[in-house]
């Protein structure tokens, strides 16, 4: 995406987590959980910290592994779960 589009990216990158949470790649949820993250720390979006929100629920079944135990550690920091 271009330049500008922050929100979009983070709202696409954040979809496409939950699409391999939802699939069982959790080391690919997670990579692209944490680059979300990192990009909704520096956006004003609800919505964007809803799709995180989700996300970290769409992995709580996973909660033991550390990847995902990380991740929603920075989704709950962000003040969203």
């Amino acid at each position: 995406m271009s330049e500008g589009y922050e929100r979009d990216r983070l709202f696409n990158t954040v979809l496409l987590a939950r699409i391999h949470a939802d699939g069982g790649d959790l080391d690919a949820a997670c990579e692209l959980g944490l680059r979300s993250v990192t990009m909704a720390g520096g956006i004003r979006s609800a919505r964007g910290r809803g799709y995180l929100a989700d996300l970290g629920r769409r992995l709580e079944p996973h909660a033991a592994a550390p990847e995902v135990r990380e991740l929603r550690e920075q989704i709950h920091s962000l003040g969203t779960v």
